[in-house]
């Protein structure tokens, strides 16, 4: 994915999908595991990014 130059857009779709998961948390009032989705999404980005 990398050398093709799609490794950005993957990335993008997966942060949609988490978009909407933190908007229906924070909608539930679920602050810290709204939080914990955010920090795993960063987490997973910036791994993905040095594989």
């Amino acid at each position: 994915m990398k050398s093709q130059g799609n490794l950005g857009k993957i990335i993008t779709l997966g942060c949609i999908l988490t978009l909407i998961a933190f908007g229906i948390l924070l909608k539930m009032n679920k602050e810290l595991m709204a939080r914990g989705v955010v920090l795993a999404v960063i987490a997973l980005a910036i791994l993905t990014l040095f594989i």
